[in-house]
């Protein structure tokens, strides 16, 4: 299943209230997460959605107090990881193996529980 236009909007009123709140225009911000304003303002208004790199940029750019919330919405939209612990995951290869030694023990863990 896609993202439906209601998660859309969810995901770009928090984008544009943290804009405005932080004094950006809407050019500077785009600029500085180097994406058209007119892709951002789609993504604002809720005609657009951000690929988890263009949204890993929006976040670092804005000065969100709690952004895992931001990231925690956008997992739960697009039914997936937080993109900050993806991101993370992928710039850190030898986590992957502890992560999998985690999984590993609480599928085990539910097995015998």
């Amino acid at each position: 299943m896609g993202v439906t236009v209601k998660d859309k909007q969810r995901v770009g009123r928090e984008i544009k209230k943290q804009r405005q709140k932080d004094k950006k225009s809407l050019r500077g911000l785009a600029a500085e997460c180097e994406m058209s304003y007119a892709t951002l303002n789609d993504i604002e208004n809720g005609n657009g959605f951000p690929t988890e790199k263009v949204f890993l940029r929006l976040v670092k750019n804005l000065n969100f107090s709690h952004p895992e919330k931001l990231y925690d919405l956008y997992a739960e939209v697009k039914d997936t990881a937080p993109p900050d612990v993806i991101d993370f995951l992928s710039k850190n290869k030898e986590t992957v193996s502890l992560v999998r030694q985690v999984i590993v023990k609480d599928k085990g863990a539910a097995e015998n529980g």
